[in-house]
């Protein structure tokens, strides 16, 4: 009996540890198969507890479609500004006949153009077409001439845009550069600006275009044809205090401009009078420039090449600072 019962505790001992080697192989194999798993498994030592980081290189493919789009809109862009020169070129030539032209008949149609912006139907790019060709016909007679047309010029640039939204073409805002460009470089040659007052030659012209009216309306409630059209005769003739000789409007309005400026001081004749101010319009050069770059994207080419515009903005402000800041202006 004390075998037997020796035998069955044998047995049961046996089938214990079976049990129990059983689960320890269960446990270990379960651990390995985690381990494997995690991705920790190969690893030993230090290299078992560090971070894997992964980098992956991506090959930027660029697109031929969109580069060859942004290369069309840059060449319709020069064509349309060389459009745009050929047009004012055509606009030059007939505006005004360059044969027998003066100073006086220049300034009278710059005021015909002038006065007719904001109007109902007037198209501003046609009015800035007529207002440089005014200016390159402006070139022969000085700085005095030249100077008050070149800064109707550019704000007629400014008034292209429409809403505060829209922002200037480059071929246009280059254009407005290089005219406030030649406007300091003659102010760097000695001259200074001054506001534009009104003219004593308008108010001639404007007081005897009214005396004119007056006659014919003499004239017309006057029962005698013929006193009438002597009325009106001497009233439209205007006559020259130094030759005694008839002379047009045009004339008359030209030999008072060349009288004012021999009677002018050296100082007042290099001060010209403008209508607008050139800080004003720098300043307003630099908003578009700024609003061109915000809504350019700067992935672009056209981006890259819009900075380099850059110099020539920075150029004209210090140039400005430093006439500002001449005696000869304070």
């Amino acid at each position: 009996s004390d075998s037997d019962s020796d035998s069955d505790s044998d047995e049961s001992g046996s089938g214990d540890s079976d049990e129990e080697s059983e689960d320890w192989a269960s446990d270990s194999d379960s651990s390995s198969e985690e381990e494997s798993d995690d991705g920790f498994g190969e690893l030993k030592g230090r290299a078992k507890w560090l971070k894997k980081t992964t980098v992956t290189k991506t090959k930027e493919v660029k697109d031929k479609a969109k580069r060859a789009e942004e290369r069309q809109r840059l060449a319709e862009e020069a064509n349309k500004a060389k459009e745009l020169a050929g047009q004012a070129e055509e606009t030059t030539k007939s505006i005004l006949p360059e044969l027998n032209l003066t100073a006086a008949i220049l300034n009278r149609k710059v005021g015909d153009v002038v006065s007719s912006r904001g109007r109902r139907g007037t198209d501003n790019r046609t009015l800035l077409r007529q207002l440089e060709g005014l200016s390159r016909l402006s070139l022969n007679f000085g700085p005095r001439v030249e100077i008050p047309i070149l800064m109707h010029v550019v704000t007629a640039q400014f008034d292209l845009q429409r809403t505060l939204d829209d922002y200037m073409e480059t071929p246009v805002w280059k254009s407005c550069a290089e005219y406030l460009n030649r406007i300091e470089t003659v102010l760097e040659e000695g001259w200074t600006l001054g506001p534009a007052v009104v003219d004593e030659t308008d108010a001639m012209i404007g007081g005897s275009t009214s005396k004119t009216n007056v006659g014919m309306k003499q004239a017309a409630q006057s029962n005698d044809a013929a006193g009438a059209l002597d009325a009106v005769a001497a009233d439209e003739k205007l006559i020259n205090p130094h030759t005694n000789e008839v002379e047009t409007e045009d004339e008359r309005a030209e030999r008072l401009r060349v009288e004012k400026e021999a009677a002018m001081t050296p100082e007042e004749l290099k001060t010209i009078p403008i209508m607008g101010s050139l800080s004003l319009s720098l300043s307003r050069l630099e908003e578009e420039y700024t609003k061109s770059l915000q809504r350019t994207s700067p992935h672009t080419s056209e981006y890259v090449t819009r900075l380099r515009d850059e110099s020539k903005l920075v150029n004209l402000l210090e140039r400005a600072q430093t006439y500002f800041s001449s005696p000869q202006v304070n």
